[in-house]
This record gives C-alpha cells, sequence and structure tokens, in this order.
C-alpha cells in the first residue's frame, strides 16, 4: 500500500545531471507508509555536490496522488522530507520537513555534525555498539538508539511493542493488536 517510486517522483536532477525513481531505496514508516531515500550510488563528480547553490542540489518534481488519499489513514497530504547521511535510518517523524502540495518548495542546508560522549553521559553512543535499531543494515544515529531504549523497555514491561515495523521486533505483538490496549496502554505510560 501505498505511493510507489515510478508513480511519485515524476523528475529528478542532482548536480546538475538527471536522475530518477531508481535512485531511492524505499523503507516503510509507522507514520508516513512508504519511504523513498536518493541513493545515489554513481562515482566521482556527479555522486557529490561540489558547489553550493540550488543549481547543484536536488530537485524533484513529486506527484502526492492527492485523489488516493483516506480520510481515515490520514488528516493531511503533502511530503515528510528527513535529510539524513546515507547509512542511517530515516526518521521522518522526528527530524522531518512539512511540504506542502501545489507549492515550489526550497530548502537550504548546512550540515553540523555532533560527537557523543559515553560513559557518565549515556548510552547512546557510537562507540564500539551496535544496539541500535536495524544495526545489521544501519550505522548508529542517537534517535534509532533512543527508539530502542525505548521498544525494549516496552517489550520487558508489557510484553508488547508500539510498532512491530523494525526486523527486531517483527514477532513482538503490537500493543494495539492484541485485545488488552487499554491495560498495555497505561503500561508504558
Amino acid at each position: 500500500m501505498g505511493h510507489q517510486a515510478e508513480d511519485f517522483i515524476l523528475q529528478c536532477n542532482f548536480n546538475k545531471a538527471k536522475c530518477d525513481y531508481r535512485n531511492f531505496t524505499t523503507s516503510q514508516n509507522k507514520q508516513y507508509g512508504n519511504c523513498f531515500t536518493f541513493n545515489l550510488t554513481q562515482q566521482g563528480p556527479r555522486g557529490k555536490i561540489t558547489k553550493v547553490g540550488s543549481d547543484y542540489g536536488l530537485h524533484l518534481t513529486l506527484f502526492i496522488e492527492k485523489p488516493q488519499y483516506v480520510g481515515l489513514f490520514t488528516e493531511e497530504s503533502g511530503v515528510r522530507l528527513a535529510v539524513h547521511p546515507k547509512n542511517i535510518w530515516p526518521h521522518p517523524e522526528d527530524v522531518g520537513i512539512s511540504v506542502a502540495p501545489g507549492f515550489a518548495t526550497s530548502i537550504g542546508l548546512r550540515q553540523v555534525e555532533l560527537k557523543r560522549l559515553g560513559g557518565l553521559y549515556g548510552d547512546c553512543t557510537d562507540e564500539g555498539t551496535k544496539n541500535h535499531l536495524n544495526s545489521d543494515k544501519y550505522d548508529y544515529s542517537i534517535i534509532s538508539c533512543q527508539k530502542k531504549c525505548l521498544l525494549d523497555h516496552m517489550k520487558e514491561r508489557c510484553g508488547c511493542v508500539n510498532s512491530n515495523i523494525y526486523d527486531d521486533y517483527a514477532n513482538i505483538p503490537n500493543c494495539k493488536d492484541n485485545g488488552t490496549q487499554e491495560s498495555q496502554g497505561n503500561c508504558f505510560l
């Protein structure tokens, strides 16, 4: 279910070169459905932005298929954009920008890198740990670590989780699906 990349991504340019829906990988998000991550594998000057300015970034024309929206599943239409490193699991619900349909939108970004300290400062660091969501497919991120901590706590305390779209929790009951929603809902509050 959801938009398919070939229907959704009508036009694509990156660093003044054409791209298309085949340059995107698909993942699932419990809140937004299908997520498409731009993943240009081309090497050389076209695979990396070499200059700044609007001509050299990612340009997309997207078709949101507005008539196909179902009011029971979503209250809004549009696109949620999350910029993240290529080996990090996307979390558009936490770091995304909402883009309204029917408008041209231009977004400028500047990268800032943070290094988290472990030990007395907390357990969510990338120092030799793979204890985060989808650790076999994606690199460490603070958001994935925090979400895994919450889901592990829910699994241990309540016997269920509120999201089983992650491989690590695929066989754990969803708290909303097993009939005792009220007691389990109170369990992890």
